[in-house]
């Protein structure tokens, strides 16, 4: 089926507005338009290279990466929401981690409790595994910060 007149315009423009996964552009545009309107309107979308949930991925990866407020898991959480596919997500975290996480999340908490004080080591705790830090890395930053066991 070819995409109704309609249907492909407004998925166009929708991803000019901003960048879309495919499950978020299909539930946007289920609002106004049938399932198989949609899948031909998306055909014609990946084929233009309009839609392409790789490297949306990557690049989603790389920002969240990039601006360090949040860990592996927090990065994940994010991407998942938007309706990208596990794999694409994994093959873009492939290499952060250990480390990177750790500095980052030493970074966020010094910027985040200057203070330092004992007290607030729960805070921080509780506040980097919100953000999707990993128990390892909130422990090593805790011991780093607070020598706390």
């Amino acid at each position: 089926m070819k995409p109704t007149k309609a249907c492909l315009p407004a998925a166009v423009s929708l991803l000019a507005a901003r960048d879309h996964s495919e499950e978020e552009l299909r539930r946007k545009l289920l609002r106004r338009y049938g399932a198989e309107e949609i899948d031909a309107a998306v055909v014609v979308l990946r084929a233009r290279g309009y839609l392409n949930d790789a490297a949306l991925t990557r690049r989603l990866a790389e920002r969240y990466i990039e601006e360090g407020e949040h860990g592996r898991l927090g990065i994940r959480h994010r991407l998942e929401r938007r309706g990208l596919p596990s794999v694409a997500i994994e093959a873009a975290l492939a290499g952060f981690g250990g480390d990177a996480e750790y500095d980052r999340a030493a970074k966020l908490a010094g910027r985040r409790f200057p203070d330092g004080s004992k007290a607030e080591a729960v805070k921080v705790g509780r506040f980097l595994a919100g953000r999707g830090f990993s128990g390892e890395t909130v422990m090593a930053v805790l011991r780093r910060m607070y020598d706390y066991d």
